[in-house]
């Protein structure tokens, strides 16, 4: 079911439990391609940092910072995404 958010975010958890952040990150952004926008903006910032999240587990620190700088206008949680920048400078 194309339209079925749960099930693209389920999938994009499954790939990620198992160690395959590559494909966590091309489902969610495929999801997030297929939509034109998110109605819930807390539901939306919850997905970039989820996003977010995979690249630092994933090692990508420099991806991930990058991600952050272009996702911030999108994000609720400020202090989850200031932890992450500071995380991500660090590394």
């Amino acid at each position: 079911k194309p339209n079925n958010k749960m099930y693209w975010i389920g999938l994009a958890v499954a790939y990620h439990l198992n160690s395959e952040y590559g494909m966590a990150i091309k489902i969610l952004d495929a999801f997030q391609g297929s939509q034109e926008k998110i109605a819930d903006a807390y539901e939306n910032s919850e997905l970039v940092l989820y996003r977010n999240m995979i690249l630092e587990e994933n090692g990508e620190y420099k991806e991930a910072l990058e991600h952050l700088r272009s996702i911030e206008n999108q994000v609720r949680d400020r202090v989850t995404f200031q932890e992450a920048k500071g995380f991500s400078n660090v590394c």
